[in-house]
């Protein structure tokens, strides 16, 4: 739908649902067949954390709806889904 604007714009393409960055990575655990304590794979960075002030980002994609008629088709959840698979089917090739 935004490649057959006559003018290109910029557009937000998003669910409108807040989900944190640990809820991110155990979907994507899930997905890749990875059990156990997530936080023993992981090594956090302090250094790399946003500041206090920002507590919470989400997604509007209110413009998108609004001139294009577009709404979300996949949940949050699918699309980390999709992503996994396609890096789980990059590494068959390998």
């Amino acid at each position: 739908m935004m490649m057959t604007k006559e003018f290109p714009d910029c557009y937000v393409i998003a669910t409108g649902k807040c989900h944190s960055v640990m809820y991110m990575v155990e979907v994507a655990f899930r997905a890749a067949g990875i059990s156990g304590e997530i936080l023993n794979y992981l090594k956090f960075d302090d250094s790399l954390l946003r500041p206090k002030e920002v507590n919470r980002l989400v997604g509007d994609s209110s413009k998108a709806y609004r001139e294009l008629g577009w709404l979300p088709s996949t949940t949050f959840e699918q699309l980390i889904e999709s992503m996994v698979s396609f890096e789980k089917s990059l590494l068959k090739g390998l």
